[in-house]
């Protein structure tokens, strides 16, 4: 499994095309696959598709997803439009915190605008044993960055990435619960409309052939 990659949307990005992701300025999305050098592979919520690069920059990854309420969620004390913070997720429903509550969301509910990371909670505190490894106090939320073999991750804590065993650790949202609950075609039509922010324009399009498959 390669090493997941994370970028912040620095404008709009609209586009008719099914297999692109749109997305708001300020949306924090997270990559899972390289197209090549001008186009990522990414996920926001449960939508997937491909966007350029001239619309993003790089950012660390969250410990933590937001959505933004799209009607009132009385469990959470939440109004339209307000801002909740994403948790976790398990066989599709999300964790959610708002104002001190905590409850289930479905995503129905809500507009992702920063991705819910694969994530993990330390159970207890690891000291780094060599160059590449992780430290981390008990406690501590980990986004997951990748799944190195069956014993050992990779993560991101404090501004660094390494590598961490995975007895210290409870996966709290797997990569598989981290990916959208949908399924986009893999082959794109030939049409190719205007990427929208002419200010801001994108890479050309006619020669890219490269595959969608992660």
């Amino acid at each position: 499994m390669a090493t997941e990659e994370w970028y912040r949307a620095t404008f709009d990005y609209e586009s008719a095309e099914t297999t692109d992701l749109p997305f708001p300025e300020g949306a924090v999305i997270r990559v899972v696959a390289t197209i090549d050098q001008d186009w990522r592979r990414g996920v926001l919520g449960d939508k997937e598709g491909i966007f350029p690069l001239s619309f993003v920059q790089p950012c660390d990854p969250p410990s933590s997803g937001v959505g933004r309420a799209l009607k009132a969620i009385p469990a959470l004390g939440a109004k339209a439009n307000d801002y909740i913070q994403l948790t976790g997720r398990v066989k599709g429903v999300y964790q959610a915190a708002h104002n001190g509550k905590e409850g289930s969301v479905t995503p129905s509910d809500i507009e992702v605008v920063t991705s819910l990371p694969p994530l993990a909670q330390a159970t207890f505190e690891y000291e780094a044993q060599a160059e590449e490894d992780l430290a981390f106090p008990g406690g501590a939320l980990i986004p997951l960055l990748r799944q190195v073999d069956a014993d050992w991750y990779e993560g991101f804590y404090n501004g660094n990435t390494g590598i961490f065993p995975a007895t210290f650790v409870k996966i709290i949202t797997s990569f598989k619960d981290a990916n959208p609950c949908t399924s986009l075609p893999s082959t794109r039509a030939s049409a190719v409309p205007a990427v929208g922010k002419p200010s801001k324009p994108g890479p050309s399009r006619g020669s890219r052939t490269a595959s969608l498959a992660p």
